[in-house]
């Protein structure tokens, strides 16, 4: 039993950890918009805030903020529980990256409409 509450304890803060990001000296800054992720090298953090305009298949997205559009890959389990339409503010948090023969933001969490909007107005 202790094996297994040890084992437990060890699989939360690994993974714990794993989400952390290092904001310090040296750290590359997220991009902000499309038109700079289109000029950046894979894996570049992103961090994005517009629309999701069309769903282009199996969590695939098309997302379009004041400065271009650009496909986004979302995991089912990284969509916000309300409803998202295309006039819902989102904002994604990701990596532009390669994906299958392209390349798109592989988005790692979303958030939408009102935590958006309250955050932008800070």
């Amino acid at each position: 039993m202790q094996r297994i509450l040890t084992l437990l304890l060890f699989i939360a803060t690994a993974t714990s950890s794993a989400w952390a990001a290092y904001t310090g000296p040296g750290a590359t800054p997220a991009v902000t918009s499309v038109a700079e992720a289109r000029l950046q090298r894979d894996d570049q953090t992103v961090v994005l805030r517009g629309q999701l305009v069309a769903k282009l298949g199996d969590e695939r997205y098309r997302f379009q903020d004041d400065t271009g559009v650009i496909d986004v890959e979302i995991d089912d389990e990284d969509l916000p529980r309300d409803t998202v339409s295309a006039d819902t503010l989102v904002e994604l948090h990701g990596r532009w990256t390669r994906i299958a023969s392209s390349r798109a933001i592989s988005t790692s969490s979303m958030r939408a409409s009102s935590a958006c909007a309250e955050a932008a107005a800070i």
